[in-house]
Formats: C-alpha cells, sequence, structure tokens
C-alpha cells in the first residue's frame, strides 16, 4: 500500500475521476468505461489518460458466486495500457452479525500503476437470475448483480461499506 501513498516520495496519484461505469454498447454490457480524461502521475511523472469504453477485465479472475461481494480495481500505468486486479471474495452470511460494513477488502495496490476507480460487484441470491458473476463474461447489468463503481485518487485506507 506505500507506493499509492500521496505522502510518498512520487506517489501513484489520481488527479481527477474517470467518471468509470458499466460499457453503454450492446454486447459490451461486461466492460468497463471511463468517461473523463485523467490525469495522473506514476512514480511522480505525469501522464494523462484519454476516455476509453470498452474495456474487458484482464484475465485470471475467478468467478463470484450467489451472495457473495468482491472488489475490482481498475488501473493504468505510464504507458496508458488499463488493467483490472480482483480483491477476495466475501460471503457476508459468514461474517459477524451478518454484515459486511468495514469487512470487504480491495484488491492488493499494483507498483508502477495508478488506480483509477474500484468495482464491487455483488451477487444477489435466490429466485430467478443470475447467480454468478464471471468477469468479462457476466454483463454488469445482469439480473442479481449490482455493479458499483468508485472513483479514487488512490487505493482507500478504509474498506466501504457493502
Amino acid at each position: 500500500m506505500e507506493t499509492n501513498r500521496a505522502g510518498n516520495r512520487g506517489g501513484n496519484i489520481a488527479y481527477s475521476r474517470a467518471a468509470l461505469r458499466a460499457a453503454q454498447i450492446t454486447g459490451h454490457y461486461n466492460e468497463w468505461q471511463a468517461q473523463n480524461n485523467v490525469q495522473f502521475s506514476i512514480d511522480g511523472v505525469f501522464g494523462t489518460l484519454a476516455p476509453v469504453d470498452n474495456q474487458g477485465f484482464t484475465a485470471g479472475h475467478v468467478a463470484v458466486t450467489g451472495c457473495n461481494v468482491c472488489f475490482f480495481g481498475i488501473w493504468v500505468n505510464n504507458t496508458n495500457v488499463v488493467s483490472t486486479t480482483q480483491g477476495p471474495i466475501i460471503d457476508p452470511a459468514g461474517l459477524t452479525g451478518g454484515t459486511a460494513k468495514d469487512v470487504v477488502s480491495f484488491p492488493d495496490v499494483v507498483d508502477g500503476k495508478v488506480l483509477l476507480g474500484l468495482l464491487k460487484i455483488k451477487v444477489g441470491g435466490g429466485g430467478s437470475g443470475v447467480q454468478t458473476f464471471t468477469p468479462g463474461t457476466t454483463n454488469l447489468n445482469a439480473t442479481n448483480i449490482t455493479a458499483t463503481f468508485y472513483d479514487t485518487t488512490v487505493m482507500p485506507t478504509k474498506p466501504l461499506q457493502s
């Protein structure tokens, strides 16, 4: 986490918000987009990411099954290559008191990249609809899938409420 804190010499920081959201083009609802130019610095060197659309998840993520919650980090490097990382999958029912507040962990910080934002995926349980979220396959607007985007400047120090 030290590599993404503003107080460190040459930290990795996003200075403007990406305005992240699900892709809006038919056939790409399983992808995400950044609507704004993002000014950032990586190791103290400035960069700009132009708006990007129809960005897929990086390979290697695992599926999130019914009633579970997971955060994905959305990153950019100094050559404007975007990527995603996955945090731990949490079952809120297994937590003390049955609530995931303050316990859903973020993905690890990635050296040489700046965090554009976080995507929280929450899979509903029971009834009809999707019971598993498979990154890159399942639509972000599918029934029983709640996708919430958070624009960031650095990795938050405390978990967000699920």
